[in-house]
C-alpha cells in the first residue's frame, strides 16, 4: 500500500497544532519536507516524530525548523538512533531555545560522551520541563549533575534502562539536594545498588521538591527499601515511591501489601508501617582526633640546643 507524500498530508493545514507521525518511515526525505511546513506553521505545539529512520540530513533540517520555530513546545524523536553526532546537532540548534517545554529522547544510543555538549545546550533551555532520556547509554553522572544544578525549569527526567549504577546515583541523590527544581525522577532499571540507597535516604530527609521516585527493577534488597523508607520525614513532600523487582520479597520485616506492589502512595506507606518512616539519624560529622603530642619530637623541633644534646635528654 502506497502512503502518500508528507507534504500531501500536511498541506493546507497551516492551523495545525498537533502532528503524530510516529513510526512513519520518513526517513531523511520525509523529515527534510516536513522541516519546511514546520518552520512556516506559527501554532504547530506538539510534533511526534518516533521510530523514523532519521538520519543526519533530515535531522539537521528539522533542528534548524524547530530553531526558528516559536511555537513547537513539545518534541519527540525517540527510536532514532541519533548517537553521538545527532545529539551534536541538536545541541546546536537547541541552544537557547525558549519554546520547547518536553524532549523525548529514549532510545537513541546517546552516551556520555554525546551527551556532555548535549545537556550543556539543554541547560539553556529556559522552558524545558520535562526531559525522557529512558534506555540510552549514559554511565557517568557528572554531566547530567551540572545540568539538573544549573536549570531551575527541569521538573520531570526519566532515566529508566541506562547503565549509571550506584556511582552514577549516588551523584543524581547529592545533585538533588542542592536547591534542585526535580520532582519526579525514574532511575529504573540502573542496576543501582544497596549503598547507593543512603544517599538517597539522605537527599529524602532533606530535598523539599521532590514528589515522585522510582527506583523499580535495582537490586537494593530489603536493606535498601529500609533505608529508603527512614529518610521519608513527616514533612517531606514526597508522594509515591516505587521499588518493584528490587528484592523485595512478600516475606520478612515489612511483608504489607504497600510493599509486595513495590511501593507507591506515600500516605498509604505512612498508614500501614509509620514506625519504618523518618527513622533515619541525623548526619554527625566527627572531627578527627587530635593525634597526642610527642614530647620527645617537640624537644627535637624547638630545642635550640644542638641536635644531639636533644637527644641526650
Amino acid at each position: 500500500m502506497r502512503t502518500a507524500p508528507i507534504t500531501k498530508l500536511v498541506q493546507n493545514l497551516s492551523s495545525l497544532h498537533r502532528i503524530d507521525l510516529k513510526s512513519r518511515g520518513m526517513g531523511n526525505r520525509g523529515c527534510v519536507a516536513l522541516a519546511s511546513f514546520v518552520r512556516a506553521n506559527t501554532s504547530l505545539e506538539v510534533l511526534h516524530l518516533e521510530d523514523n529512520n532519521i538520519g543526519l540530513e533530515g535531522l539537521t533540517a528539522m533542528s534548524k525548523a524547530i530553531a526558528q520555530s516559536k511555537s513547537v513546545r513539545e518534541l519527540y524523536l525517540s527510536s532514532n538512533n541519533l548517537g553521538e553526532a545527532g545529539a551534536q546537532l541538536l545541541s546546536s540548534c537547541l541552544s537557547g531555545n525558549e519554546t520547547v517545554r518536553v524532549l523525548g529522547l529514549r532510545s537513541n544510543a546517546i552516551s556520555d560522551h554525546a551527551a556532555s555538549g548535549l545537556f550543556e545546550a539543554l541547560a539553556t533551555i529556559i522552558s524545558l520541563e520535562e526531559l525522557d532520556l529512558t534506555w540510552n547509554s549514559l554511565r557517568n553522572g557528572d554531566a547530567l549533575v551540572k545540568l539538573l544544578q544549573s536549570s531551575k525549569s527541569i521538573k520531570a527526567i526519566r532515566l529508566a534502562w541506562n547503565r549509571f549504577g550506584s556511582a552514577g546515583a549516588k551523584a543524581l541523590a547529592l545533585a538533588l539536594r542542592a536547591g534542585c527544581s526535580v520532582t519526579k525522577l525514574d532511575l529504573s532499571k540502573n542496576d543501582v545498588g544497596l549503598d547507593a540507597c543512603e544517599f538517597f535516604a539522605r537527599t529524602l530527609s532533606m530535598n523539599t521538591s521532590l514528589l515522585d521516585l522510582n527506583l523499580n527493577g535495582n537490586p537494593i534488597g530489603m536493606e535498601g527499601v529500609l533505608l529508603l523508607l527512614s529518610g521519608i520525614m513527616p514533612e517531606s513532600p514526597l508522594r509515591s515511591i516505587y521499588f518493584a523487582d528490587c528484592g523485595v520479597g512478600s516475606k520478612g520485616k515489612i511483608a504489607i501489601r504497600a510493599l509486595e506492589t513495590g511501593g507507591g502512595n506515600v500516605d498509604e506507606l505512612r498508614k500501614l508501617c509509620p514506625e519504618l518512616l523518618g527513622t533515619l539519624k541525623p548526619l554527625v560529622v566527627k572531627k578527627p582526633a587530635k593525634k597526642a603530642s610527642d614530647p620527645f619530637r617537640q624537644k627535637e623541633w624547638v630545642s635550640t640546643k644542638p641536635l644531639a644534646v636533644a637527644y641526650v635528654r
